[in-house]
């Protein structure tokens, strides 16, 4: 991402990156379908979200809607401080659904733990494929290491260079960040094969993949009543 404002990695990349998932078409009709695409697809996480239920979300899943920078205090789970050996931890995350993301600093260099439930609507799992299937063709943090247990699931990535969007110093500056995140994502819209890409998260997938959970999508948000779905990385 430009302007020295790339994720280190940012915790929730992969999710970013699905939130910016969209259609690629001829140029210029290719930016406003994606932007109808991505419009459709908010539209349905927040009928989801509002309408709905997490009961279905997997084992040990809890969603407070609360996302933040937890304390320097903040105790590291057993697994977390399995994975990190004998690195320092420092807490830089705690996402929607109580998971937990520190930066580990050691003598050979710095690296992310990623830990957290179990979720059915994504997984950790899908984002070391997402970030190994894109590093070809544009920088991302390197996958070191992934698993799950019955609970709970982690991801392991080397630090790539750069701040966090929600460091204080960009906090600070919110504008900068916009600009930089915006451009960033239309790098890696540019860069990407999108024809190629190999994973969705197209209207008719998030549909199907609520009612997995037992969610009731709403008949006003389904496919169908306007833009066609997306379909990129």
């Amino acid at each position: 991402m430009p302007d020295s404002l790339c994720v280190e990695p940012c915790p929730d990349a992969g999710r970013a990156r699905e939130a910016a998932r969209v259609r690629a078409r001829a140029p210029g009709e290719g930016w406003r379908s994606a932007g109808r695409a991505r419009g459709r697809a908010a539209r349905v996480t927040r009928g989801v979200a509002q309408r709905g239920s997490r009961a279905g979300a997997g084992a040990g899943a809890r969603e407070d809607r609360t996302v933040s920078i937890p304390a320097p205090s903040e105790p590291a789970p057993p697994r977390v401080r399995e994975l990190a050996g004998d690195a320092t931890l420092e807490p830089v995350w705690r996402n929607g659904i109580g998971g937990l993301t520190f930066r580990a600093t050691a003598a050979d260099g710095i690296r992310y733990v990623k830990w957290g439930p179990r979720d059915l609507e994504t997984s950790m799992r899908d984002e070391a494929g997402r970030l190994a299937w894109a590093a070809p063709f544009t920088p991302v943090p390197r996958v070191l290491a992934e698993g799950r247990d019955a609970t709970h699931e982690w991801l392991v990535t080397a630090a790539v260079p750069g701040l966090s969007a929600v460091d204080p110093r960009w906090v600070a500056h919110p504008a900068t960040a916009v600009r930089a995140i915006g451009r960033g994502l239309r790098a890696l819209h540019d860069t990407l094969p999108v024809a190629e890409c190999p994973f969705s998260w197209a209207v008719p997938e998030r549909i199907a993949n609520a009612a997995m959970r037992g969610i009731r999508v709403p008949d006003d948000l389904r496919e169908g009543r306007g833009a066609a779905p997306g379909r990129a990385p």
